[in-house]
């Protein structure tokens, strides 16, 4: 089975090219969503099968034993977490669809924005958009008290937005593997 799904998979990344939208590069990604002028530590994390699933009871999700993870992350002036930033693919696996994109997190679990890296649906492009970007606070946009439970309101992409919530979860879990998280 395993074996089937990465035949798959290198199939559909040797095909991407040729309808996936690139947005932001990761260096972008990471200004966006981190405080800025503030030194960004790092530290990675490589999931146990434990791990994996974990990541792959919060919705639909195929991680395995083994997939890494690099955390970004800044601190306060008492050496404790400020901000982190993970970077995460997710796939809508009935359509094909990758999706990476960067999500920030505070130690407290809120937001601080959202990077779009690369999308392949076509459906789902409305996500890099201002118009859904922008219900995402970032240094530029500070929180604007959008509902989040209504992100695939003006995207028309629902796969894509619940996708987008498990990610929040899924980042907020790999924040406490990697003993990031405070809450």
């Amino acid at each position: 089975m395993k074996k089937t799904i990465l035949i798959l998979f290198a199939i559909l990344m040797a095909s991407t090219p040729l309808f996936a939208k690139k947005y932001d590069s990761l260096k972008t990604g990471l200004t966006k969503v981190l405080p800025e002028g503030e030194k960004i530590y790092k530290t990675s994390i490589k999931l146990t099968q434990e791990q994996a699933d974990t990541l792959n009871a919060v919705g639909e999700a195929d991680f395995w034993k083994g997939d890494a993870f690099t955390v970004y992350y800044t601190k306060k002036a008492d050496g404790s977490l400020d901000t982190a930033a993970v970077q995460i693919m997710e796939v809508i696996e009935i359509y094909q669809a990758i999706h990476v994109w960067v999500i920030g997190l505070k130690a407290d679990g809120t937001r601080t924005g959202l990077s779009v890296r690369e999308l392949t649906d076509h459906y789902s492009y409305p996500l890099a958009e201002e118009a859904f970007t922008s219900r995402f606070p970032t240094r530029e946009n500070q929180k604007n008290g959008t509902d989040p439970s209504s992100l695939d309101s003006i995207s028309g992409a629902t796969m894509s937005c619940d996708l987008l919530k498990y990610s929040v979860e899924r980042v907020k879990l790999v924040l406490e593997m990697a003993g990031l998280s405070q809450t």
